[in-house]
């Protein structure tokens, strides 16, 4: 049900529809739930983009993985990063979230108000995507997947080095090293860190289409080969793989022989997650921001309204109503990215 705060936002230009977010004035779905006339879209995963609209619009850097997703024949126009656009009186533009590849915030400003939407967004630099930048704006509607104390991404730099340390360990022991990330943004970010450890790493099949996005926009990743489920064989001793979550459990994992399996996420931080998911490993790195990040976030972006959506959102509405700020909670169908994965077979 639309609750009384976005009611008075809509009677500016953004309301709830049975489509998700909506910009009336300029016949435009936000991240849509279903097929619509008129898609605009913060990025590419799964959950942030519905199929056969009649049209979709992104960032410039989106545009690429935007199709993979959608269909290379879909009627897709990219907008390159602050560059506005005018359609019916409502004002456009992308800026970089640093969630995946032309991941981005949408700034909608109409008769002198501003309105953010960020879609996913992490306010911490990675080598796979352009980084985070803070607009200001009047309202701002923001994800919290990760909205609660607990979650603190205080030091990337050292998961990474686990996850190295982890690799070479099962080199000395002959164990092949079995990363399962997302096929979409994670599992790119993942191959860019390991762009200077002078190591052929392994890919899977499904994951080339959206490597070879990032490689266009001049992502650099290290030397690597690309395995299907025929190919098992070929990856070496103590070789490190990347493949999709759906992949677990698979017969191309089985025929590895020894092998030591690891999730990368920001939920492995939770006490027991990792045994959960049936992985040996886990390593805390999240292409969502934490608490401290969204804290920031809202502080840089000066809003007075903060709507919060698809995470832990009674928390953090109170917590910004206890800071005094104008602030409400919308349901949404956001959820977490591609935990099923397309094109694994």
């Amino acid at each position: 049900m639309l609750n009384h705060s976005l009611k008075e936002i809509e009677k500016d230009f953004i309301s709830l529809s049975p489509q998700g977010l909506y910009c009336p004035q300029a016949n435009l779905h936000i991240d849509p739930w279903s097929s619509v006339e008129n898609s605009i879209n913060t990025h590419a995963h799964r959950d942030h983009i519905s199929f056969g609209c009649g049209s979709y619009l992104c960032s410039e850097e989106s545009k690429g993985v935007l199709g993979i997703r959608v269909g290379k024949d879909q009627k897709i126009e990219g907008l390159p990063y602050a560059k506005k656009i005018n359609i019916n009186g409502v004002t456009i533009s992308f800026h970089p979230a640093g969630h995946i590849i032309g991941s981005s915030q949408i700034l909608l400003e109409f008769r002198g108000k501003k309105l953010v939407i960020t879609g996913d967004y992490k306010l911490e630099k990675d080598k796979s995507c352009t980084a985070f930048e803070p607009v200001q704006c009047d309202t701002l509607i923001t994800e919290c997947t990760f909205g609660m104390p607990v979650f603190n991404w205080s030091n990337f730099g050292r998961e990474y080095e686990k996850l190295v340390t982890w690799w070479k360990k099962n080199k000395e022991n002959n164990i092949v090293s079995v990363v399962y990330a997302y096929p979409l943004g994670k599992s790119q970010r993942i191959l860019s860190m390991l762009a200077d450890v002078g190591e052929t790493v392994f890919i899977h099949r499904s994951l080339k289409p959206y490597v070879e996005e990032y490689e266009k926009l001049s992502v650099k990743f290290p030397n690597y080969e690309i395995i299907g489920d025929q190919r098992a064989d070929e990856i070496r001793h103590s070789g490190l793989i990347i493949v999709p979550n759906g992949l677990a459990n698979s017969k191309l994992i089985k025929s590895l022989g020894n092998v030591s399996e690891a999730q990368v996420s920001g939920w492995v931080s939770i006490r027991g997650l990792k045994r959960r998911r049936g992985v040996d490993r886990g390593f805390v790195i999240s292409d969502h921001v934490d608490w401290a990040g969204l804290q920031k976030s809202i502080v840089e972006s000066r809003a007075e309204k903060v709507i919060f959506t698809h995470g832990f959102t009674e928390v953090c509405s109170r917590y910004a109503k206890e800071q005094g700020l104008d602030s409400t909670t919308i349901e949404t169908r956001f959820g977490v990215e591609d935990e099923k994965d397309e094109g694994v077979t």
